[in-house]
């Protein structure tokens, strides 16, 4: 049905019933006062407060908004018209004004989460098409309903915590968004733990704040009795009391320095359902130049463990390029699922153990050590051979900011192999900047003494 149609027979139903779909409280919206002389633009500081409009509104339509009202209605026959989206723009139709009554209507209902308002311009005119009034503008606030549940970024999140670690540690963080309005209760997100496995040795042993940060409540972590926690974690609207949604938090406790175990890990999750998959055939391939092409060599196989865990050895193996591959067909086959990728594969690099230390510039300890770079903050894409590493000195406005970026991305280049994209990223844009110019990194390490500074900090310490 066009808009003309759809106008026309509005018109015909006001006509017959004019008072069947107004509200019983009048909203009026006077005109701004003109010049007698002749039209004046409406004055800067005249403001006309917005017209809010519930979304979602189930009718019946055309449904009342506001009466629109000339200054000089009383003297001569006023007709009104709206123009602008919403009206005679796309989309089209969806507020219309009655020619002489100025009544403005809405003629279906609204989605705050398409469009929050609307900005229309009411024009009135004598019998002769003359102006009679300066365009007003008009805006529509669309309000919000609570219509949609918050969202996690992602359905299972991995963090880890060393064994021993004082209670009030932070161990990572969950988030989630709403597509409500934030400055309203509907979109305002609460987190809570719905349930921790294992319960030992207390329960709870983690708790999650209003920013989805999780730490540590209880002391007790041992990596020898409880290697790894799963938690349930919910993100509630109206500050937890709402609409909700769940994810899966794994946390891996670690050794004293950080290792999870011994040797090198794999762990399958079905990411869809937040669950470790078992009985998972896993082989681990190393891969040797010999020539022209590269040759799979295998160094282990196995199956995942009821916690999708396979451990490939005792021992790390040696540096250089490897390759996983997981036989998911058969999974998939169980889960009664039409179209699947029958194996999966991904590579990835065993660098040198002492790799993982980067000395800070002014203090005796590592980067790790003082959480200026920890793991979480670590982003690797092998598909896309891409690593970025986002680092906070231990003091805003740093000095040395520049300096730790730079020896972070020199230990990067020289460890990975030349394939990776390296990203190195602080909180100042004017860093970010320099640590992403190609040209000013390789000037900064044509200097002699720069570039003895930037080993000092990649140097083994005694």
């Amino acid at each position: 049905m066009s808009f003309q149609l759809v106008f026309l027979l509005f018109l015909f139903l006001h006509e017959a019933y004019p008072e069947a779909q107004r509200s019983n409280e009048l909203h009026v919206v006077t005109f701004p006062p003109s010049s007698a002389a002749g039209l004046r633009r409406q004055k800067r500081d005249w403001v006309i407060p917005p017209i809010s409009v519930s979304e979602n509104e189930r009718g019946p339509f055309p449904k009342f908004v506001a009466q629109i009202k000339s200054n000089r209605a009383k003297e001569i026959t006023v007709y009104y018209s709206i123009t602008g989206p919403g009206a005679d723009a796309p989309p089209e139709g969806l507020f219309i004004i009655t020619k002489t009554g100025g009544e403005l209507y809405v003629t279906q209902s609204l989605d705050r989460e398409s469009q929050a308002q609307y900005i229309l311009t009411s024009h009135a005119v004598d019998i002769n098409g003359k102006t009679v009034e300066d365009p007003m503008e008009i805006i529509i606030k669309v309000t919000d309903q609570n219509d949609n549940r918050p969202k996690f970024s992602m359905n299972t999140f991995l963090g880890r915590i060393s064994e021993g670690s004082a209670v009030g540690s932070v161990v990572m963080k969950v988030t989630a968004t709403d597509k409500d309005d934030p400055t309203m209760d509907n979109g305002a997100i609460g987190y809570s733990i719905l349930n921790q496995e294992p319960q030992e040795p207390h329960s709870p042993m983690f708790s999650i704040n209003k920013s989805g940060t999780i730490s540590l409540v209880a002391a007790g972590l041992t990596r020898e009795k409880v290697g790894e926690y799963k938690l349930i974690v919910q993100a509630a609207d109206m500050d937890g009391n709402g609409l909700s949604t769940t994810a899966t938090a794994v946390i891996t406790i670690t050794d004293k320095n950080g290792h999870a175990f011994a040797g090198l890990l794999v762990r399958a999750v079905d990411t869809t359902k937040g669950i470790p998959v078992s009985n998972l055939r896993i082989t681990v391939f190393k891969l040797e130049d010999s020539g022209n092409e590269l040759k799979r060599r295998e160094t282990s196989t196995g199956l995942t463990s009821a916690n999708g865990h396979f451990e490939m050895s005792n021992s790390l193996p040696s540096p250089g390029e490897y390759m996983v591959r997981l036989e998911s067909g058969a999974y998939w086959k169980q889960q009664e699922k039409d179209f699947f990728h029958l194996y999966v594969e991904s590579t990835f690099t065993v660098a040198d153990s002492h790799q993982r230390t980067i000395n800070d510039p002014e203090h005796p300890l590592s980067l790790e050590e003082l959480n200026v770079v920890e793991q979480v903050r670590v982003r690797v894409n092998d598909n896309d051979s891409t690593v970025s590493v986002e680092f906070t000195p231990t003091i805003p406005h740093c000095s040395m900011a520049t300096l730790i970026g730079l020896s972070i991305k020199v230990k990067l280049l020289r460890s990975l192999p030349e394939r990776f994209k390296v990203g190195v990223l602080f909180n100042f844009l004017s860093v970010n900047k320099q640590l992403g110019d190609k040209e000013r990194v390789a000037a900064a390490l044509e200097n002699s003494h720069l570039l003895e500074v930037v080993n000092q900090c990649l140097s083994a310490r005694t």
